[in-house]
This record gives C-alpha cells, structure tokens and sequence, in this order.
C-alpha cells in the first residue's frame, strides 16, 4: 500500500466511527435504502453494470471538484448542472467525488446528481469498512469504488460480498498486473477498472491500462468482467484505442474539464 493510501485509511478511521456512533450505524442506513427502495420499487439492481455493458466505449463522466496532485481543478463546481451537461453529452454513468479532504467532494454530491439526471452514479471515494455502502446506498449510489491496494483480501472479498447482498454494484480498481490477479481471484466482481496512475509517484502512464488488459484478456472474457479504463485521458485518438482494446468504458475527471472537446467522441457516436 503506497504512504498516501496509509494516511487515508488512517484519517478516514473517525470518519468511519463517526458512521458507526450517528442514529444506529448501519441499521439507520438499511431504514434509509428501504424507505428509497418503497418510494422507487421499479429501481433495477446492477444499473451501473448495464449502463457500462452496452456495445462500444461507454464514458463514465467525474464530478470531480479537485484533486491531491492538482489541487483545484473546477473552481465553478455545480454538481447538478454538470450531471445534466454530461448526460446531455452521451455519458453512461457519472463517478461523484464523495471524499472531502483531498478531492473536495461530498456524500451529498449523490443525492444533488440522482435528482437532476437519469444515469446511475458511482461512489467514488476510498472505502474500507462495509457502512460506507450501506451509506451509498442510503445516498442513492449505484455503486462503489473499492480500491485492492489499500484492502487486504479478506476486507475487499467481506466488502464485495456486502455490496452484492445490498445491491450496489462494484468498480474493482487495480494499478498493476499483480493487483489483477489479486482481483480475478474473488467472487463476486462484475466490473474491473484499470488505473494509469502510479500510486507511489502519482505519475500517469496511459499505457498501464491497455497492456494488463490485454495481457489478463482471456480471464476477463471467461468470467464476463467488464473492463473500465482510468486517468489520463485527453484525445479523441485515445478513446479510439480504448474501443479497439476492447474496453467497455472509461472513467474521465480532469480530462473533461481540461479538455472538453473529448466529450465530441461520444456526441458523435
């Protein structure tokens, strides 16, 4: 596990206590999802799933405020007009930025972009306790981020397990060829995302994710895992590569913001 992901799971341990302490921990957030579920019984499970399942290279758009190796990257953040704007614009799903300390998100970010577009949302934060699903849900995620770097294999296959039994579905992200083995070995992964960037240095090579694809593509094919490629992107060339690799989405943040005209692969399309 790189320093940076220690020092979060570190800060983010009363953070999880906290959950723990407030109205009844996870029982209050099992009342929560219930009530959501009753007032939206025609609600499917795996939304996320489907969405990134369709044919060609799907965009899983980033409501993202900031970053630790950029700082402020969208000092005009409003996450219903973007979630509006990006699913005007042809994405699949949005990823929302929930981690407040180095990303500026915020939890409520979810339920501002559930209620102004139809696309299902993906929690984006670095979790590593099962009542931080229970809170997504209860916030009306589709899904969730786990990262294998910084989960030992128990804690990643008990948090798979957790999100299957409440229905969320799971972004599996891995940065090497290593931590794919690792994810290939568990039950229960429906979606694998391969991160460019080097956790250790933070530095982005875009060919990280082609090659462990490419190299795991069997096993990937064999346990019908989709495939979403991470950070770095900024051409239209690019997304090209992507779809002829076989990817079934990407996972755009900055890039989007920086670079606005990458939204033109999929207007097109």
């Amino acid at each position: 596990m790189s320093d940076f992901l220690k020092k979060i799971r570190k800060e983010k341990e009363e953070q999880i206590k906290h959950l723990y302490s407030v109205n009844g921990g996870i029982e209050h957030f099992k009342s929560i999802i219930k009530k959501n579920q009753e007032a939206t019984p025609t609600v499917n499970t795996q939304t996320f799933y489907k969405a990134l399942a369709k044919p060609g290279l799907n965009l899983i758009a980033e409501l993202k405020k900031a970053s630790p190796s950029k700082g402020l990257i969208n000092p005009n953040f409003e996450p219903e007009s973007l979630a509006r704007q990006y699913q005007e614009l042809g994405a699949s799903a949005l990823s929302v930025l929930t981690e407040e300390t180095y990303f500026q998100g915020s939890i409520h970010y979810l339920p501002m972009a559930k209620a102004a577009t139809q696309l299902p949302l993906l929690r984006k934060d670095f979790i590593s306790d099962p009542i931080e699903l229970y809170e997504a849900a209860a916030f009306k995620a589709d899904a969730a981020l786990l990262i294998v770097a910084m989960l030992s294999k128990a804690e990643c296959q008990d948090l798979l397990d957790t999100a299957k039994d409440i229905g969320l579905d799971i972004l599996l992200e891995v940065h090497t060829a290593g931590e794919m083995e690792t994810a290939l070995s568990f039950k229960n992964v429906s979606v694998i995302g391969i991160n460019n960037r080097n956790l250790h240095t933070l530095e982005v090579d875009i060919s990280t994710a082609t090659i462990i694809k490419n190299t795991y593509k069997i096993a990937l094919q064999e346990k019908n895992i989709l495939c979403v490629a991470e950070s770095g992107y900024t051409t239209a060339e690019q997304m090209k590569t992507l779809e002829q690799n076989g990817f079934n989405a990407v996972l755009i943040g900055e890039g989007i913001v920086t670079h606005p005209q990458l939204l033109a692969f999929w207007k097109v399309a």
